[in-house]
């Protein structure tokens, strides 16, 4: 058995926006990244003064919107993980029903090294 680099697990991702939706045109606005109490984050769009003007516009009453909501888009992975090749010590992803390294040995979903290609028959 194979020793495991990163362990399979889910990965959950929180996720929101601020939200302007127009007045004038249903489905249409604007979203900003922000925590899940609706405040900005700054980070992650301060070096786009386009999208920090539009965000002064919604925030001003500039733009016909709605005023701001914040929306969840969390969502949850799995992260399959990885293991340490037995025969070359490199790294293989185990993202699949059987996983090969670059030197040439083939794992199963659960990091046990399988026999040679060859030999598994038809």
């Amino acid at each position: 058995m194979a020793k495991w680099i990163r362990k399979p697990e889910h990965v959950r991702v929180e996720r929101y926006d601020l939200v302007f939706d127009s007045k004038e045109e249903p489905g249409a606005g604007f979203s900003f990244p922000c925590d899940a109490h609706g405040k900005v984050l700054f980070d992650q769009i301060a070096d786009n003064n386009h999208i920090l003007w539009t965000l002064t516009q919604c925030l001003t009453g500039a733009y016909a919107v709605k005023p701001g909501e914040v929306r969840d888009h969390s969502y949850t992975y799995h992260d399959p993980g990885s293991i340490e090749c037995l025969r070359c010590g490199h790294e293989v992803h185990m993202d699949a029903f059987t996983n090969s390294c670059s030197c040439g040995a083939n794992y199963n979903p659960f990091g046990q090294l399988l026999a040679e290609r060859t030999d598994w028959g038809s």
